[in-house]
């Protein structure tokens, strides 16, 4: 199994047996609306990075694990950097009234 497959697949899993939370910590408010936003973003997310690892089927779980393969990784500490770096002031576009 792809590792894309099985991302995707763990965001579907998590997102039908999430409960919709309330945003801001208030009840309602678009809270449904806001989670499957919020999920579908991931997928996308997930499919554009598509993970061409493979996963090592285990029988005994009757699929893959999601542990035990190596992957090659962008070094996470370098993005936050290049971001942090790169980062626009909200400011600059906000505007009065």
């Amino acid at each position: 199994m792809l590792g894309k497959q099985y991302s995707l697949h763990g965001a579907y899993y998590n997102a039908l047996s999430s409960k919709p939370m309330a945003h801001g910590g208030h009840e309602g408010h678009g809270a449904e609306g806001h989670m499957g936003h919020c999920f579908d973003y991931l997928r996308q997310v997930l499919m554009c990075a598509a993970d061409t690892n493979m996963e090592p089927l285990g029988a005994d779980l009757g699929g893959a694990s999601g542990w035990g393969s190596e992957r090659t990784c962008r070094d996470y500490d370098a993005v936050v950097r290049w971001a942090s770096k790169n980062r626009m002031s909200i400011d600059k576009y906000r505007t009065s009234g």
